[in-house]
């Protein structure tokens, strides 16, 4: 009888011990989720002003490329139709202001988010959104690269005295690519914009 006490008391003291270590974890991990929401929320605001400089940009990038590629589409008409007997220099172009690619795109918080373990807790739209958007700032990075290697092209010819239309065809299609990738970019942060906003 006596021994049936102790065992019986033995076993309520395994009982609570395991209820309490149960407990224990159950709260170390709701802690755990806490924290780890709180960074992911702190994360997700620097990658959402990030986000709404980023579209500053472009707007004004986007603006300033259309421009320079609807010029270019119209005075490549003119070139095709004769009315042009000499070729335009950069000013004549529509590039006033340079290429217009000064202010760089930035994507450190959202390269943060990825290589850290807050990637996961992040909503799949946004991941979709930013993932395609910063995609497309690589693409644009490498239009840039080719419009620049044509202009420069174009400009030696025309101080050589040796101008070439497929340069000015060129350049007016590449232009239109840069607008275009512009735009994609630009499309892909709005919806992300949309859904950090929502968070």
């Amino acid at each position: 009888m006596h021994r049936k006490k102790r065992l019986l008391s033995f076993l309520r003291e395994v009982i609570l011990i395991f209820i309490g270590l149960l407990l224990a974890l159950i709260v170390n991990d709701w802690w755990d989720e806490q924290r780890k929401l709180k960074e992911t929320n702190k994360a997700l605001s620097t990658v959402s002003n990030e986000v709404e400089n980023n579209l500053d940009i472009l707007k004004t990038r986007v603006r300033y490329h259309q421009a320079l590629h609807d010029s270019l589409l119209k005075l490549n008409a003119r070139v095709l139709s004769g009315s042009v007997k000499i070729f335009p220099q950069l000013n004549e172009l529509g590039f006033n202001q340079g290429l217009g690619i000064d202010k760089r795109l930035k994507k450190i918080a959202w390269e943060f988010v990825i290589t850290s373990q807050l990637y996961s807790k992040v909503n799949y739209g946004l991941r979709l959104y930013l993932s395609e958007a910063y995609a497309a700032q690589s693409q644009l990075l490498l239009v840039e690269s080719m419009v620049l290697d044509c202009l420069m092209s174009y400009m030696t010819n025309i101080t050589d005295n040796q101008p070439k239309i497929s340069d000015l065809n060129l350049l007016m299609l590449l232009s239109g690519d840069l607008v275009r990738v512009e735009n994609d970019l630009s499309d892909n942060l709005e919806k992300a914009k949309t859904l950090l906003k929502g968070k």
